[in-house]
């Protein structure tokens, strides 16, 4: 991984906080680095199972939004007469990936059993 050491006095000094702007620099790589290393433990994207209900698919898309604990969230849609995409995310979260996943096709086959040929 790259480090960034920046020459004291080559940008000068900030205006706001009297810091030298080499400071902010090394800040701004410091938290890019941090990101990076959070998302390399918890893949935003994973490998996700599409599921079929009644000729909807549903693809579970749970994520970490505060890095705590996981909010379910899937994506539906319908190939007939063109394409609806839905996001559905309901306001509970879970421990685990796989269970929020599961709660959000569970919430999206109910939405689908209830209102599925009037969203089609």
């Amino acid at each position: 991984m790259h480090t960034y050491r920046p020459k004291p006095g080559i940008y000068g000094i900030c205006q706001t906080c009297g810091n030298d702007i080499e400071w902010h620099i090394t800040q701004s790589h410091a938290a890019i680095a941090a990101l990076r290393e959070a998302m390399r433990e918890t893949p935003i994207l994973g490998p996700t199972s599409e599921t079929e209900h009644k000729g909807w698919q549903i693809q579970p898309q749970s994520c970490k939004p505060n890095g705590a604990r996981w909010c379910p969230k899937a994506s539906v849609r319908i190939v007939e007469r063109g394409t609806l995409h839905m996001q559905i995310t309901p306001d509970r979260m879970f421990d685990t990936k796989q269970d929020a996943d599961a709660y959000a096709v569970k919430m999206a086959k109910e939405l689908i059993d209830d209102h599925g040929q009037a969203l089609a």
